[in-house]
């Protein structure tokens, strides 16, 4: 499905990034993210990462390169890898496209957006947590940049709220970089008028 949500204080979605998303957060899929997430169990990226190109085939778009929402480093050493970096390294493989992951950094440790209830304590967590890697961005984004006017593309495994990937497209935005979101799958339930993707 695609989601295009706008910034409203009150509103249960704070960010305007369009996402696509492929699947729904519901058996058998929720089982098998958060085996790949906390059960040391990377290879299931794979799978996953066949349905993100599925989806991403069927919008009809191009992308100039693919980057990965990152994990902080104190998280990325205690899980030993991060999903979407795994995901977003097949994505852009697949699509011939480079992969910038490491062009964004996660700065701040920030609480698990699970264990948070509400929007707006999730907004707060996130806050400035993500940032350009500078040297990246000075041999890489400027240059595509004036070549490219094609979006990156932004990769993460679930979209509740959608709050962590709207801050972590808004350090890409700030440098002039159209961002669009791909995710697996999207736990926010969906209005009627918006289209489903792949039809999981």
């Amino acid at each position: 499905m695609e989601l295009a949500w706008q910034v409203e204080p009150d509103a249960d979605i704070m960010t305007a990034t369009k996402v696509y998303c492929a699947t729904w957060y519901q058996d058998p899929v929720r089982p098998a993210v958060l085996r790949m997430k906390f059960a040391d169990a990377p290879e299931i990226a794979d799978a996953f990462a066949a349905i993100l190109l599925q989806c991403w085939r069927k919008t009809g778009l191009d992308c100039q390169a693919v980057i990965a929402v990152p994990l902080h480093r104190s998280r990325l050493r205690e899980r030993g890898y991060n999903q979407a970096g795994l995901l977003a390294e097949r994505v852009a493989s697949e699509l011939g496209r480079p992969d910038w992951s490491q062009c964004l950094v996660r700065t701040k440790m920030t609480a698990r957006q699970s264990g948070l209830s509400d929007p707006m304590s999730r907004k707060i967590n996130m806050a400035d947590a993500f940032q350009l890697d500078q040297d990246f961005t000075a041999q890489q984004i400027v240059l595509n940049r004036r070549k490219s006017s094609e979006p990156v593309l932004l990769i993460d495994d679930v979209l509740t709220t959608g709050v962590t990937l709207a801050e972590a497209a808004h350090p890409l935005q700030a440098s002039g970089l159209p961002v669009l979101g791909l995710v697996v799958s999207s736990a926010h339930p969906a209005k009627a008028a918006q289209n489903r993707i792949c039809g999981y």
